[in-house]
């Protein structure tokens, strides 16, 4: 059975809380058997311009630099800047989907190569909300 997600909000008026809709009326159609139930906060993904600018912007002009195709290119971003140590001591290490980054998180990210391009490779990569940035990317 695929995991069902069922985002709701919960909001406070006076002293009481509520909840838009029933979170009973979700288990009410599930068939006879055993579940767990997780809830987590909400987190906002990034966005399409966001997505655009990573993958149109910077993972292109770095990948011509150092002579990696797109998938090679994000795949060594993601190893340079979203290394995670191994779960238990002795364990290779592995890294974060950029998809599971929050809009601030992937920002952070987007910056982060920037500046390390800038600095350690000499590569200009323009910032996001520079006046020419699709005249720019119509250009590579």
């Amino acid at each position: 059975m695929k995991p069902l997600s069922f985002p709701f909000t919960v909001e406070k008026v006076g002293s009481a809380y509520f909840v838009g809709k029933s979170l009973a009326s979700i288990y009410y159609t599930l068939p006879v058997g055993e579940y767990i139930t997780t809830i987590s906060k909400r987190k906002k993904t990034r966005s399409l311009n966001e997505n655009k600018y990573y993958w149109g912007v910077i993972i292109p002009l770095l990948g011509d630099y150092c002579g990696y195709d797109k998938d090679e290119m994000h795949d060594a971003l993601k190893w340079k800047f979203l290394q995670v140590d191994g779960i238990k001591p002795g364990m290779p290490p592995t890294v974060r989907s950029t998809s599971d980054l929050s809009t601030i998180e992937f920002e952070q990210l987007m910056s982060t190569i920037r500046m390390w391009a800038s600095k350690e490779l000499g590569v200009y990569v323009p910032s996001p909300n520079e006046p020419d940035l699709d005249l720019y990317m119509q250009n590579l």
